[in-house]
C-alpha cells in the first residue's frame, strides 16, 4: 500500500498536470555563451579572478539577453572536473526566494493569510509568541527564538516544539533579526496546509511552472546523476578542501540547501517577467521593502542604477548571489563552490563592466 505522503502526492499533483507548461529549452541554452564584447569583456575579468581562487558558474544578461554563461575553475578539485554553466550549486539562501513564493502561492489559493497568527497554522504558541504571523517569519521580525538558542531540527514537528518552548527575543513585529530559523518554520506551515513534504510542494508548484528541471534539493535522488560541484571550506587556495554535503535532515529545508545551476535561476527570473508563478499582485508584495530592505525573501532596493532586487548566501563550501536591477533590466547569477568571500568582489567587478559600458553608451 502506498504511503499517506505519496498518495496526497498524487492526490495533489494528477490535477495540475494538465496546466504545466511545455518547457522550451531554447529560452536558456544548455551550452556555454560568451556572447559580443561585452560578455568577452566579462569573460575575461572572471578568467583573471580564478588566480585568487574564484571557481563557479556566471549568467548575465543585459536587456533580455544571455551574454555571458559560463563556468570557472573545477567542480571537483581532486578530479579535476570542471565547473561549466550547467554544474549545480547548492545555492545556500538564495533557497529562501522559493520558499517565499511557495507561501504567497498557497496565499493566492485561499490556503492561508500571510497576516494570520502561526497558531493558525501550527497549533497553539505561547502567549508572548502568540501574534506572531507569517509575515513576521517572512520579514525576519517573528522574534520568536533568542540568537544561539539549541533547536531540534530531526523532524518537522521537533521544531515546531522547540521554537514554541525557546527563550522568547522580542515582541512579535518590533524587531528584525535575521535568522534561517524562520524559513525553517514557513517551510513547516507549507508542509501542514498543503498535507504534502515541502520538497514535492516545490517541485510541482513553484520549480515545473518555471520550468526549473534541474533544481531540487541535494538529497533529491532527482539530481544524483546531473553534474554537481563540491564544496570547498578553507581561508585560502591551499587551505581548501572538500566538505560533506547537506545531509537529508528535515530542518535543512526552508532556507538553504536547494541545487540548482545558472540556467535554472534565469528560468525563476523570466518566470518572475511573465508571472508564472506568482501573480502581479503577488511579486507586488513580494518585491516591496516591508521593513528596512526586506522584502519577501528578496531584499529590496533603489541603488545607483535603479531597482535592485537581491538575494545571496553562503554556506562552508559554497557562496550564490542572485542581482536583479528591473530597472535596466540586468540579471547577475553567480554561483561559487568555495568561501573564499570573493562573491562580493566577483559580483562588483561583473557591474562595473556592465554598467560603466552602459554609461559610455549614453
Amino acid at each position: 500500500m502506498l504511503g499517506s505522503a505519496i498518495v496526497w502526492s498524487l492526490l495533489f499533483v494528477a490535477p495540475q498536470l494538465a496546466s504545466t507548461p511545455i518547457c522550451d529549452d531554447t529560452a536558456v541554452p544548455r551550452e556555454d555563451v560568451v556572447r559580443g564584447q561585452l560578455g568577452i569583456e566579462i569573460h575575461d575579468f572572471l578568467r583573471g579572478m580564478t588566480k585568487d581562487g574564484f571557481s563557479g558558474a556566471v549568467l548575465l544578461s543585459y536587456r533580455g539577453e544571455i551574454h555571458l554563461k559560463k563556468g570557472y575553475g573545477y567542480a571537483n578539485r581532486e578530479k579535476l572536473q570542471p565547473n561549466s554553466s550547467e554544474t549545480l550549486f547548492n545555492i545556500a539562501s538564495v533557497a529562501k526566494i522559493f520558499t517565499a513564493a511557495a507561501v504567497l502561492r498557497l496565499e493566492e489559493e485561499g490556503r492561508l493569510s500571510v497576516d494570520e497568527p502561526l497558531s493558525s497554522f501550527l497549533g497553539p504558541f505561547p502567549a508572548a509568541k502568540s501574534s506572531a504571523t507569517t509575515h513576521h517569519l517572512l520579514t525576519h521580525t517573528a522574534g520568536l527564538v533568542v540568537r544561539g538558542a539549541e533547536l531540534n531540527y530531526d523532524s518537522r514537528r521537533t521544531f515546531v516544539e522547540a521554537v514554541k518552548n525557546a527563550p522568547i527575543e522580542s515582541v512579535p513585529g518590533k524587531e528584525y533579526r535575521y535568522t534561517n530559523a524562520g524559513y525553517t518554520l514557513l517551510a513547516a506551515i507549507v508542509d501542514g496546509t498543503t498535507g504534502l513534504p515541502f520538497e514535492v510542494y516545490l517541485r510541482h508548484q513553484i520549480f515545473a511552472p518555471a520550468c526549473m528541471t534541474r533544481s531540487a534539493f541535494v538529497w533529491e535522488e532527482s539530481i544524483q546523476n546531473l553534474p554537481a560541484a563540491v564544496g570547498y571550506a578553507g581561508d585560502n587556495v591551499d587551505q581548501l578542501h572538500a566538505v560533506q554535503p547537506e545531509s537529508d535532515i528535515w530542518g535543512n529545508r526552508g532556507p538553504s540547501n536547494i541545487a540548482s545551476n545558472v540556467g535554472d535561476l534565469y528560468k525563476w527570473i523570466l518566470a518572475m517577467k511573465d508571472a508564472r508563478v506568482i501573480s502581479p499582485s503577488s511579486m507586488e508584495r513580494m518585491f516591496t521593502a516591508h521593513v528596512g530592505d526586506e522584502g519577501y525573501g528578496w531584499h529590496v532596493i533603489d541603488a545607483e542604477h535603479g531597482r535592485l532586487f537581491r538575494r545571496g548566501g553562503g554556506l562552508p563550501g559554497f557562496e550564490s548571489s542572485l542581482r536583479w536591477y528591473e530597472d535596466k533590466d540586468v540579471v547577475i547569477i553567480v554561483l561559487i563552490n568555495n568561501h573564499l568571500r570573493l562573491r562580493l568582489p566577483v559580483v562588483l567587478g561583473i557591474e562595473n563592466i556592465v554598467f560603466g559600458r552602459a554609461k559610455n553608451s549614453e
